[in-house]
């Protein structure tokens, strides 16, 4: 056995060795003495990660944030498997803060909170429109002019083209046609756009250039590929095929012999 696995089983062997202490009710302040650990941090935070009183995050996961306020509260001292990582928490005290109306953090919570409503619903209207033909060009511009937006005029080269718009914006954009009004978002909403597109030009590639070959092979094995799944398709369709599992057992006990 290597010293690297030599190393892992040590450290396995600890981590079993806290975790007994821990369900035997030892403290964090022994456990910490009876392995040298570092001193620990002390953190105040809400369930968002947030140091209370404090618009800056504490300097730990998401993930980890959720598993302490996932302990039950006779839990005070736990140890958490986070994203391949061990911690060593001890809970001193829950409080359930009513936060004053007065507090900026608390006041952009609820500002992001009902600006995000309303966006998603102008949005499932305006969708809601579009899919019912109701909504043309012309809404397009008045929209923008009622609520004061301008309409910025942009070019994609490509789907990969993210100097102006996220990758996956520019993914669902090239799914549509010309002349189209699309909504496009991100997932959970934080960007959200009104698209029209205006005009799709085609690109040629001249045939004595580098990436006319590259394309012309990619074409011809989504070509092949596409058409052996058709005909398999149609084979499932065209005919039941029934395995006799007996005479495949008995050709490979034959082969054996």
């Amino acid at each position: 056995m290597g010293k690297k696995e030599d190393f892992n089983d040590l450290f396995f062997k600890k981590i079993d060795e806290i975790d007994d202490l821990i369900i035997s009710g030892i403290n964090l302040d022994n456990i910490i003495l009876n392995f040298n650990l570092n001193n620990p941090v002390l953190l105040k935070i809400n369930k968002f990660g947030k140091k209370v009183n404090s618009n800056t995050a504490a300097n730990i996961t998401e993930n980890l944030v959720k598993s302490i306020f996932d302990l039950d509260d006779g839990n005070k001292t736990a140890l958490l498997d986070v994203d391949n990582k061990y911690f060593i928490v001890e809970v001193l005290k829950t409080e359930k803060l009513q936060k004053s109306i007065s507090d900026p953090s608390f006041k952009k919570l609820i500002a992001d909170a009902v600006e995000k409503e309303i966006k998603r619903g102008l949005t499932a209207k305006i969708i809601d429109e579009i899919n019912k033909n109701n909504f043309k060009k012309s809404d397009f511009n008045k929209l923008a002019g009622d609520y004061g937006v301008k309409i910025e005029k942009i070019t994609l080269t490509n789907q990969n083209d993210s100097k102006i718009l996220k990758t996956d914006i520019v993914g669902q954009i090239y799914n549509f046609a010309e002349k189209k009004i699309i909504v496009v978002n991100e997932l959970g909403l934080s960007e959200n756009y009104l698209i029209y597109i205006k005009n799709i030009k085609r690109a040629q590639i001249s045939e004595n250039s580098k990436e006319y070959q590259k394309y012309s092979n990619l074409s011809k094995a989504r070509i092949i590929n596409n058409l052996y799944n058709t005909y398999d398709e149609y084979l499932k369709k065209k005919y039941e095929i029934i395995i006799n599992y007996k005479t495949i057992d008995k050709i490979k006990n034959y082969n054996n012999q």
